[in-house]
């Protein structure tokens, strides 16, 4: 009996274990599409146009011209990168405005 309630313990705490790694990577692939559609919702807009958008501080956020790559400090979570339209230049962390300027999306 002892040995039965020994391996459901050890059973239910893998489980809460596992709910919670998905838990962390569902958070970051969303914060990851909520970054790409404000991306790309200002390069469809055109010059000029911005928007200001809060990231998560847990986040790091890595720039290329070609998009960007979402990570946190959970090594079981996978990086979330996404490829946008328009080419990226820039960094920030925390609060951050995109830019469109001339076709090509400054993060400030």
């Amino acid at each position: 009996m002892l040995a039965a309630l020994t391996f459901s313990i050890a059973a239910l705490s893998g489980i809460r274990n596992y709910a919670e790694e998905q838990k962390k990577q569902i958070e970051l692939d969303s914060n990851a599409e909520k970054l790409f559609l404000e991306i790309e919702s200002v390069c469809a807009l055109g010059n000029g146009n911005s928007r200001i958008i809060k990231l998560d501080e847990e986040n790091s956020v890595s720039w290329t011209e070609s998009g960007f790559t979402i990570s946190n400090s959970d090594s079981e979570t996978k990086a979330a990168q996404k490829n946008t339209t328009c080419k990226v230049e820039g960094s920030g962390k925390g609060s951050v405005m995109i830019v469109n300027q001339g076709g090509k999306i400054k993060i400030t």
